[in-house]
């Protein structure tokens, strides 16, 4: 009824096969499957250089604290609790698609060694590439675009978790860490400005 055309699993395994083969531009994932927690299929997802560009968003009844830490720790896009609005969901949904296609930015942006293809959301350190989560992606584009300017958490919160009222510090801090993490040896172009947020520098 949106204009979005849906693929079904019925367990992790199916959606695994289906999410390599169909290249979704979104995934909506479970919690509770019947043969593998949907945890175990984010971290999956998260391994395959084939998937791991892929933007998945939870929605599950296990809507505790910690089931959202987790899920944004392995690179949700957003959580929704069951039970849940079917309008809010769409709505979600729609935001994280536009978020996933801005055109409001140049293609391709390179700062030192890192270097950004925004449209074909493909990241580079000298010359090899490197795999990022979508939350990854949208937290070092932010940071590229305001590259030498500090960063805000909230500035953060803005660009990844756009739609979402309840983000953790910890969650943010756990961003940035696996972005770090990610890209090796520029990692030390990201810098935490002390009680301000974060800031890129070209690596002197």
């Amino acid at each position: 009824m949106e204009g979005h055309a849906v693929v079904g699993a019925a367990d992790a395994a199916e959606a695994l096969d289906k999410a390599n083969n169909v290249q979704p531009d979104l995934v909506v994932l479970d919690l509770m499957l019947p043969d593998m927690p949907g945890t175990e299929v984010a971290r999956k997802m998260s391994e395959a250089p084939s998937m791991r560009h892929i933007p998945f968003m939870v929605l599950s009844a296990r809507d505790d604290e910690i089931d959202r830490i987790v899920a944004f720790e392995l690179g949700a896009v957003d959580f929704v609790g069951k039970p849940f609005n079917a309008r809010e969901l769409m709505l979600r949904i729609r935001a994280i698609l536009k978020r996933m296609h801005r055109p409001d930015r140049s293609s391709r942006h390179s700062i030192g060694p890192l270097r950004v293809d925004y449209d074909a959301h493909q990241v580079w350190v000298d010359d090899s590439e490197v795999r990022l989560t979508a939350r990854e992606f949208d937290l070092l584009s932010i940071l590229m675009q305001r590259a030498g300017k500090v960063v805000s958490r909230a500035d953060v919160v803005e660009a990844v978790w756009r739609d979402e009222d309840d983000v953790l510090d910890r969650a943010v801090d756990t961003l940035v860490m696996r972005l770090r993490n990610r890209l090796q040896q520029a990692a030390g172009m990201i810098l935490t400005v002390r009680g301000a947020g974060y800031r890129l520098d070209a690596l002197s």
